[in-house]
């Protein structure tokens, strides 16, 4: 019988007492937060502060948790995720609102969503103390294109070790890429909003919605090339990808390329900026551990005001206006 600090507290068919003083049992400690459990499995002399998000803060009926377990290394998800020019084209009839409407798409009720409709948005990026940030830039939709004074910025956190924030209409996603070993991941997204969440509206948002992929009871993502990904070629006129949902898409492409991508057969280009940054920061990480000093973030504690702000911006203005405290944030003491 154990202690849940791994203290040995009965051995009835060995009661010598030595042996329980002698012998403990691996334990980590955990924190409840947020609807998630949240384990520390470091050294005990170099355990960090827990970290709270803004997620933490919403309500049980404005919060939901879903967890996508998928057969890809997480870097592969987590470069993905912090790529903001795959929305306007994985996710086009979602994003792009303009092609949506000339084919009479309605998938999802698309005008819901900013809309993203310049598919190679400008980007920037700078480190901050969590890790980076970066803003795209676009040109404003059809709709607005008379107004060349205006841009659309949107700026993605990349929260190390595998984090990022994405913003959405009146709700946002906290998501974490957890890696189980080299070659599989679970996803973990919180979707968290000033409103009651709406379960099966989110599911089809995220085309998590169709058991034959993907349930509750059996998180393990099953499209794959063995079932061609679950594609509808016949649909992809009106849905840009054959594929129906933001998560199912974006698995989707994590597990196209296998399980670990060999990244020198590359040729990265300027929209790939946040991905070279992740990997430099991920690097940086790496020596600073092997120096025996603290990763990016792991000392950080109150995160809730970290953010996926999207505003319109007069062009020539400084995006990092729109969130001044991700380059403020102080280590806790």
């Amino acid at each position: 019988k154990f202690a849940v600090d791994g203290a040995v507290l009965e051995t009835p068919n060995h009661p010598d007492c030595r042996f329980k003083e002698r012998v403990k049992q691996p334990a980590y400690p955990v924190v409840e937060k947020g609807g998630l459990i949240w384990a520390y499995i470091g050294p005990k002399d170099l355990k960090p502060p827990f970290r709270e998000f803004a997620a933490h803060e919403a309500s049980p009926e404005k919060r939901l948790n879903i967890r996508v377990n998928v057969k890809c290394n997480y870097l592969a998800l987590w470069e993905g995720g912090l790529d903001s020019s795959h929305v306007s084209i994985l996710h086009t009839n979602q994003a792009r609102r303009s092609w949506a409407a000339e084919r009479g798409a309605s998938d999802l009720d698309h005008t819901k969503w900013r809309p993203m409709d310049d598919s190679a948005p400008v980007f920037e990026v700078e480190d901050t103390p969590f890790g980076y940030h970066y803003s795209a830039s676009r040109k404003l939709p059809p709709d607005r294109a008379g107004n060349a004074e205006m841009r659309n910025v949107r700026i993605t956190p990349a929260i190390f070790p595998t984090g990022r924030i994405i913003g959405g209409p009146n709700l946002d996603f906290l998501v974490w890429e957890t890696p189980n070993d080299d070659v599989s991941t679970s996803t973990y997204i919180t979707v968290y909003s000033p409103d009651p969440i709406d379960k099966a509206h989110i599911f089809g948002i995220l085309g998590l919605n169709d058991p034959r992929i993907w349930s509750e009871t059996d998180p393990n993502y099953k499209a794959s090339w063995d079932n061609g990904f679950f594609q509808d070629r016949d649909s992809m006129h009106t849905n840009w990808s054959g594929l129906r949902g933001l998560e199912q898409e974006d698995a989707a492409i994590g597990l196209s390329y296998g399980p670990i991508y060999d990244r020198s057969k590359e040729h990265l280009v300027p929209a790939d900026v946040a991905v070279a940054r992740v990997r430099r920061r991920l690097l940086e990480a790496i020596r600073l551990v092997q120096a025996g000093q603290a990763p990016p973030g792991v000392n950080l504690s109150d995160l809730r005001r970290v953010s996926s702000p999207d505003a319109d911006m007069p062009v020539g203005s400084d995006w990092r206006d729109l969130a001044p405290f991700h380059t403020q944030l102080e280590a806790a003491e």
